[in-house]
């Protein structure tokens, strides 16, 4: 089976193989051969912050267009726990998603956009779908009515499969090819 090609949004994990060869660069071009260790790490962590800033603005205005379900699992001291939420301002659901976390890792694949975050406890790994407006009445429908006995991990399921649509993130932003796998 084809495994897809993980287009990388942003991705903290290794700061150094992501920036030290441009940083090194940048410093040399600036002072020639004196720097420290230092000024590498904080011409990386200056990088690192231009990156996300950029990638987030970029996010916030991608998923400002509608209703989306961010799904998936939390690593806990106790565990892994499922779950889902339903939102219309990205920067508040990424927010919570990422809360306590120091490694972060947003990436496409054909489709699918994930987030991988590590912290103390574990790594959470989610994955966000855009609902379909039918999706949004089925949701809205459910969560208004307090005598409605479906379960929280059936409307998830109905939502996650059959309400809702992959956003194609990089597809629609970076102009990636629909489908892409590795070699």
């Amino acid at each position: 089976m084809k495994k897809g090609k993980e287009r990388i949004i942003y991705d903290n994990y290794d700061l150094w193989e992501t920036y030290s060869e441009s940083a090194i660069d940048a410093l040399v071009d600036m002072w020639g051969d004196e720097y420290t260790d230092d000024d590498v790490w904080n011409m990386i962590y200056d990088f690192d912050a231009d990156d996300y800033s950029d990638e987030i603005d970029r996010l916030r205005e991608f998923f400002s267009d509608g209703t989306y379900i961010i799904f998936g699992s939390v690593g806990r001291w106790d565990g892994r726990r499922t779950g889902f939420d339903v939102f219309n301002d990205f920067e508040s659901a990424y927010n919570d998603a990422i809360k306590d976390c120091d490694f972060i890792k947003i990436y496409d694949v054909n489709g699918h956009f994930y987030i991988e975050c590590s912290h103390h406890d574990g790594t959470n790994c989610y994955e966000i779908k855009k609902l379909t407006d039918a999706g949004v009445r089925y949701y809205t429908n459910w969560d208004e009515n307090w005598i409605d006995k479906r379960s929280i991990s059936y409307i998830q399921n109905k939502l996650i499969n059959r309400y809702s649509v992959l956003p194609r993130f990089a597809e629609k932003v970076y102009g990636c090819n629909r489908t892409e796998y590795v070699a």
